[in-house]
């Protein structure tokens, strides 16, 4: 519990080194940063790969300003229909 308390202040509430310390009751932020060193990798990460996604072209697919956008559904078009006689019709299974 107590990791997945810190690794939610870390990465979710992106606090620094020191904040995490202090709610955790560590010594010293060194104790906080030795432990989770990783999760302040990782969050830093998780910050850019967001910011990059956010400016992606599939990013201003979802903004609901673009027409293509109705509601939560992003428009497709149509699969081919199939007609009765056509062999995939029935996924090749015999009848």
């Amino acid at each position: 519990m107590r990791h997945t308390y810190a690794s939610h202040l870390i990465i979710d509430v992106n606090l620094d080194v020191v904040q995490v310390s202090r709610i955790l009751g560590h010594a010293s932020p060194a104790t906080t940063l030795r432990v989770y060193a990783h999760m302040f990798d990782y969050a830093r990460h998780s910050t850019q790969l967001h910011a990059e996604i956010a400016a992606s072209q599939f990013a201003a697919l979802l903004e609901p300003s673009n027409p293509l956008h109705r509601g939560n559904v992003i428009p497709f078009p149509a699969a081919p229909t199939r007609r009765r006689g056509d062999p995939k019709a029935n996924c090749g299974k015999p009848r």
